[in-house]
């Protein structure tokens, strides 16, 4: 049945996704987030369903239907963490709440609506209402000379084809992943044998990247895209700031 299911909600995406205008919100790790998502207020609510793009054959972030939310169509990330703004849905509300965001839960959340309007019997496909965007600020600190890693973690399943680090307002790459290999071609040159992948291999989708020796001038905004079939979305944003050596370093009173 999820299989059926999959195949119409990857059709209605695909063809409906283009056009939808999004919603974009910005979260740090450890806050909620509320997804909105504002339907007809004239309709009976028969089927809720709001998904991940990048997770969208491995279950729902959220599935309501026979009046009740059904956690046994929900992915694994989200159990427990995922509520109604108003679990009466009136006036068309159809927004959820995310709680306690992590990393992994940056990415493009879809919101389908299966209603039946007055005097309509027939049952519906659902519909795309609309799309949230989350941006997830992941906040870092360190001192001149360490290692540092950038967390970039992906649910998706998916074989992941590129990985690309950016820093903001920056031109060249920090670090690029194409064709199976790492590709130096546009990198900064600064960063040249200075960064390299947490796992090499990307085990269980981790893009995670390594800054060595991190110095004061590394300081600065951090994004990571990952394409995985055939989509490329912004996973992880990184504001890390690295303490100049000296009385600014990041140590208490004893030097420890």
């Amino acid at each position: 049945m999820f299989a059926l299911r999959f195949v119409c909600l990857l059709t209605c995406f695909l063809s409906c996704s283009v056009s939808q205008a999004s919603d974009k919100v910005n979260v740090k790790t450890g806050e909620n987030v509320i997804l909105h998502c504002q339907g007809d207020k004239k309709a009976a609510i028969k089927l809720l369903e709001w998904i991940k793009s990048d997770i969208i054959s491995d279950g729902y972030v959220f599935f309501f239907r026979e009046m009740k939310p059904r956690e046994d169509y929900q992915h694994p990330h989200f159990h427990g963490r995922v509520e109604l703004v108003d679990p009466e849905m009136k006036d068309g509300d159809f927004s959820v709440i995310l709680k306690n965001v992590t990393i992994n839960d940056a990415g493009t959340y879809d919101c389908y609506v299966g209603k039946s309007l007055s005097g309509l019997s027939k049952r519906e496909t659902p519909e795309l209402i609309n799309n949230v965007i989350v941006n997830v600020y992941t906040k870092m600190e360190a001192d001149t000379g360490q290692d540092i890693t950038l967390p970039c973690p992906t649910l998706s399943t998916s074989p992941i084809t590129s990985v690309k680090w950016i820093m903001q307002k920056k031109k060249d790459y920090v670090f690029l992943y194409r064709d199976k290999r790492s590709v130096p071609d546009h990198q900064h040159p600064y960063y040249k044998n200075w960064v390299e992948l947490k796992d090499s291999e990307m085990k269980d989708g981790d893009t995670s990247l390594i800054l060595k020796d991190v110095m004061n001038i590394n300081s600065g905004t951090y994004e990571c895209w990952v394409t995985q079939g055939g989509t490329s979305q912004r996973m992880s944003i990184v504001d890390l700031y690295v303490y100049p050596p000296g009385p600014e370093a990041g140590d208490n009173e004893d030097g420890m």
